[in-house]
């Protein structure tokens, strides 16, 4: 990951940690788990990253376009999945 899509993903999520703070009361259990989840939930979009690169299968003389597109909707599927629970 180049330096500059890393600052911007860090900055989303201190973004997403500061407004989950912001807006909930100081001292309560909500208060922690609002600071929590966006980080939950991005860890839950790494590992599915990881597992969605198994399903990047380039055949010759195929579109490598579709190959792309199997990795990007497998790893969809499995964050919305995962973050349910």
């Amino acid at each position: 990951m180049g330096a500059d899509l890393f600052e911007s993903y860090v900055g989303a999520l201190v973004s997403a940690i500061t407004l989950g703070l912001v807006a909930t009361n100081i001292g309560s259990a909500s208060h922690f788990m609002a600071a929590l989840f966006p980080l939950v939930i991005a860890g839950v979009g790494i590992i599915a990253s990881v597992i969605a690169t198994f399903f990047v299968r380039g055949k010759d003389g195929s579109d490598p376009q579709k190959a792309l597109n199997a990795g990007e909707y497998t790893a969809t599927a499995l964050v919305l999945l995962l973050q349910l629970f």
